[in-house]
């Protein structure tokens, strides 16, 4: 079974479901693939994939996947611990501008949910640095680049007393989920998979 995995899958259900799987049918081998959200509904699509774990466009998904939300989670501000925005309950889109913003990049399935926050708001998105990695992103918030806009339940978050995650009015939620092709493509070990329970997390 080949599965692809987006960022934030560790934050999921998924490792513990793939856990259960294994036990249960220890002789059946899985490939996972790293990559963004982009790169990987095509495969799916394409069938090189039998699912992936993906962000769900604001849109919403193709009809013809099929899919379990796996995670339901929003986008903070991130900010250093020693500025002025840190000491604030929520930040307004309004409110961060003329601040460099670190995002996420072209590629990445939270990027559109960003853009149409942006544009609902009547603010410009332009960000100074682009990149999907949240480490690195809470690294450049440390150094004095800027503000990220990083996914919540990104554990690098937790007890990093450099920086501080500011919820933004209004929120920008976001879901994460695992799709496949719907109906007869569906392969015997992704059924016996998806026949295991899982949970969302997140709220």
């Amino acid at each position: 079974m080949a599965l692809g995995a987006a960022d934030g899958v560790e934050h999921s259900g998924l490792p513990a479901q793939l856990g259960a799987f294994h036990r249960q049918y220890p002789g059946v081998s899985v490939h996972l693939v790293d990559g963004t959200s982009a790169s990987l509904v095509p495969q799916v699509r394409q069938g090189s994939l039998d699912a992936a774990f993906v962000a769900v466009p604001p849109g919403g998904l193709d009809p013809g996947f099929g899919h379990r939300v796996l995670v339901r989670d929003e986008i903070v501000a991130v900010v250093a611990a020693d500025r002025p925005q840190a000491r604030r309950p929520t930040l307004t889109l309004a409110e961060l501008a003329g601040t460099p913003l670190i995002a996420y990049g072209p590629d990445s399935g939270l990027r559109p949910h960003l853009l149409a926050a942006f544009a609902e708001a009547g603010e410009p998105f332009r960000p100074a640095y682009a990149t999907n990695h949240v480490a690195l992103q809470i690294e450049l918030v440390a150094a004095g680049v800027g503000i990220a806009l990083a996914a919540a339940a990104a554990r690098c978050l937790t007890g990093d007393p450099r920086v501080t995650a500011v919820p933004l009015t209004p929120r920008i939620p976001y879901a994460k989920a695992l799709i496949w092709r719907a109906g007869s493509h569906t392969s015997a070990p992704l059924r016996a998979l998806l026949s295991l329970p899982t949970a969302a997390s997140g709220s």
